[in-house]
């Protein structure tokens, strides 16, 4: 049984004490002054040679990891930047071919053979060429637009699926198989192999005047990414159906966001805001396709999950915060080790998340939020019920009260924080402002329940709620996952989010 309280926040902030805590401890992570990547092919490129270039300032090197990662800080230099990787070893075979890269900001850069591509069409020629001629004024002419058409033309000409969700240049990611971003490398070069195309001719029709892939290959490559664990599994996309809908794309405006699942009978509660968290959204319906708490995590602690072949019931949200529960299906990825959870969910089962972004709070006034959405509270053994609630937020002294109901087959829950919506200074709530991209093991108090209901069976029974605050001051939101009971077969989960 796991009910992890591995926790942290990021730009925004997190409802603690009930709303079960983001911790304190642990490190934080470069400052946003780095451009930094993984160099791989479907396995890392170990000690390549990495050159930047930037529109203004001196050139700066580093050398890959044995994972493929680098990192250079940027002091001086003027974006936008270009980056070559040359040399190394893949699988302890030497590298003959240099890869390239480009960035318009600070922050993750990858260089793969998909981002070369990517320079090839932007670049209407090769890239080693075009990187070895680079000038301050032609790197001054490329901006974000440009980039981003270039992705636009990659997508169209390789026709992978699960690349549509997938910046090969700025998505974060480990180059192990199950990684959606190494799995595609990976059948990129199986592609390869089985339709006799050369990278020489994929980078000549990347540069062409309008980029087409070689005959047969973008078959070649759907057949080599259904093979990989990602596109065997459907880890790229659900394969069920979704029902319901989002008014706005979820979006961040500094990039970062914050997530909150609830999950049985096995998985529990738990809240991930860490800066290195990747979140992965169908660009179709808005809704969660993955999560990544840490891509260039190697080793455990290791939690990365894709929806499989679950559907997405309960779908809602706008761009500052989504909900929904995957279901009737089976999940992909790793979880602290283990490839089996949450695994098979039942369609009256429920992985619950909520997807928010930053906040910036008022420091002062009381505001009240009604329910806005949420999904079909589920039993953690299989069962279906509803939810109904209103929050209310002294943002004076970021105490928090509650008052929800949630009625399952076999019981009603009336869960209200002490003082419920007219004292707020005596609820256990609070908002917890000052957990700015740290993770930690801390974990926060809880309310207790009476007995009743296959969730309460005993007087230790407790109600947790992993919550968050976001949008901007004015029009901030609430959401959250709560648990009713301990991670088992008669526990209580859901998401539920309020507006002002």
């Amino acid at each position: 049984m796991f009910n992890f309280r591995k926790l942290a926040t990021i730009g925004g902030v997190c409802l603690s004490a009930l709303m079960a805590g983001c911790g304190g401890g642990g490190s934080t992570p470069p400052a946003a002054s780095t451009l930094s990547g993984v160099a791989a092919v479907g396995s890392p490129i170990v000690g390549g040679a990495v050159k930047v270039t930037c529109a203004a300032g001196s050139a700066l090197t580093a050398t890959t990891s044995s994972a493929g990662a680098w990192q250079v800080t940027v002091s001086g230099q003027t974006l936008p930047c270009a980056v070559q990787m040359a040399g190394g070893t893949i699988n302890s075979a030497a590298n003959a071919t240099p890869y390239h890269s480009i960035a318009t900001a600070l922050g993750t850069v990858n260089v793969t053979p998909l981002t070369d591509l990517m320079v090839a069409n932007l670049a209407a020629g090769a890239p080693d060429a075009w990187f070895s001629a680079l000038t301050g004024v032609t790197l001054n002419n490329i901006n974000q637009t440009k980039i981003d058409t270039a992705l636009t033309n990659l997508r169209t000409a390789l026709g992978l699926t699960p690349l549509n969700t997938i910046n090969p240049i700025t998505t974060a990611f480990t180059p192990t198989s199950g990684n959606i971003s190494d799995d595609m490398l990976a059948a990129l070069s199986a592609a390869m192999t089985s339709a006799s195309v050369t990278y020489a001719d994929l980078l000549a029709n990347a540069s062409a005047s309008t980029f087409v892939a070689p005959a047969g290959f973008g078959a070649a490559l759907t057949a080599a990414y259904a093979n990989t664990t990602s596109g065997g599994s459907g880890g790229g996309a659900g394969s069920g159906t979704t029902s319901g809908a989002i008014t706005a794309p979820l979006a961040a405006a500094d990039g970062h966001y914050m997530l909150a699942y609830s999950s049985g009978p096995d998985i529990g509660i738990d809240f991930r805001a860490a800066s290195t968290l990747q979140v992965t959204m169908d660009s179709a319906t808005g809704g969660l396709l993955a999560y990544d708490i840490n891509p260039a995590a190697t080793i455990n602690p290791i939690e990365r999950i894709q929806i499989g072949t679950n559907s997405i019931a309960e779908l809602g949200g706008d761009a500052n915060i989504t909900w929904g529960r995957w279901n009737g299906g089976a999940t992909t990825g790793n979880y602290f080790g283990s490839s089996t959870l949450p695994g098979t969910i039942g369609a009256t089962q429920g992985f619950h998340y909520v997807v928010g972004t930053a906040a910036t709070l008022p420091t002062t006034g009381t505001v009240s939020y009604t329910l806005s959405g949420a999904t079909q509270p589920t039993v953690g053994s299989g069962g279906l019920g509803t939810f109904s609630g209103t929050v209310k937020i002294d943002y004076a002294t970021d105490k928090v009260g509650i008052d929800f109901t949630v009625t399952m087959p076999d019981h009603t829950y009336h869960i209200v924080s002490t003082g419920g919506l007219t004292t707020l200074s005596t609820s256990e709530l609070t908002i917890d402002r000052t957990r700015l991209y740290v993770t930690g093991d801390t974990i926060f108090g809880s309310i207790p329940m009476p007995v009743g209901g296959s969730a309460c069976t005993t007087s230790s029974c407790m109600f947790m709620f992993d919550g968050m605050v976001v949008g901007a001051q004015g029009s901030n939101e609430v959401g959250g996952t709560y648990v009713i009971g301990n991670v088992g077969a008669g526990s209580v989960h859901g998401a539920a989010t309020f507006k002002p």
